[in-house]
């Protein structure tokens, strides 16, 4: 916590209140549930932008990426759904989910279906 910070909570306890309860000054907990991390991520988690992208490798095999998520755990559990649910072959490393064909539209369908808004999911 910042100095001005601290400054101020000690200011705030040393009003006393009146006996009205107009001027009642309400205790606050210095730690509350929702940490500055938490409130960041969730900003990133509004402002996130997932991309599902074809690739054509070698032979002509097609893959399907999708970038964009902020939470390796979060992008392990739906590589592993995206995988069960589609019936297809791939893996989730160095920030992305590659999966084995084109299911660019299947993949679209099922992110919508998990909650994600429909403006944060880009399909090239």
């Amino acid at each position: 916590m910042s100095w001005l910070g601290s400054k101020i909570i000690s200011e705030i306890k040393k009003e006393k209140p009146t006996g009205s309860k107009k001027n009642k000054i309400e205790s606050f907990p210095l730690e509350d549930d929702n940490s500055f991390g938490d409130l960041l991520k969730r900003l990133d988690e509004d402002e996130l932008k997932i991309t599902v992208q074809l690739y054509v490798i070698k032979r002509g095999k097609r893959v399907t990426n999708i970038k964009g998520f902020s939470d390796q755990g979060q992008m392990e559990s739906i590589a592993h759904e995206l995988k069960k649910s589609i019936g297809t072959g791939g893996t989730a490393k160095n920030g992305m989910i590659v999966l084995q064909g084109d299911h660019r539209s299947k993949v679209t369908e099922f992110l919508l279906s998990k909650g994600f808004s429909e403006d944060s999911i880009e399909v090239i």
